[in-house]
């Protein structure tokens, strides 16, 4: 049964735990969590895990209004303001099948157009340092508006840091 381990890079500089074949492990190249091959490649973008550089880059899951520690979420610093973030869809039941909206635009004369819309918006403030003012804004990595959660790539020192809020877990 494979384990759950988590991507943390070893603490001597340049090197990083190697994963075990079988294990489930964050891939330092795409940063999706994976089960190692017994080549060490990564199924989902065929790199060799044990030879890709570490970009210092983790991976996140926030809920909407969820407020992140005061670190860079580009580079680890110190941040000096936050960048809101949001995420807007617009869901709609597609309307009632045609024959039922026919059925009640003729036994009820209700508009055989009508459609229940609801909007979604995921907003989370994204803290910045002076430094990083400049650079492009975040990307969503991953949307789940059911869960109204949205998955961000950022600093591991942003990551420890909301690991460390959280209790560890």
């Amino acid at each position: 049964m494979a384990k759950v381990v988590p991507f943390q890079p070893a603490r001597a500089v340049g090197f990083r735990d190697i994963p075990e074949p079988n294990e489930i492990f964050e891939c330092p190249g795409c940063h999706v969590k994976v089960i190692v091959r017994s080549d060490y490649s990564c199924p989902s973008c065929q790199v060799d895990m044990r030879n890709v550089s570490d970009d210092g880059q983790r991976r996140i899951t926030v809920s909407d209004g969820a407020v992140l520690p005061a670190l860079c979420a580009h580079c680890g610093g110190e941040a000096e303001g936050y960048r809101p973030l949001a995420v807007s869809r617009t869901l709609d039941d597609g309307g009632l099948h045609w024959f039922w909206r026919g059925l009640a635009a003729l036994i009820m004369h209700v508009p055989s157009g009508l459609k229940t819309r609801q909007s979604v918006t995921i907003s989370v403030d994204v803290p910045f340092c002076g430094s990083c003012r400049e650079c492009p804004p975040l990307r969503p990595e991953h949307v789940r508006f059911a869960e109204r959660e949205v998955t961000l790539l950022v600093h591991e020192r942003l990551r420890r840091a909301i690991d460390e809020q959280l209790g560890g877990l």
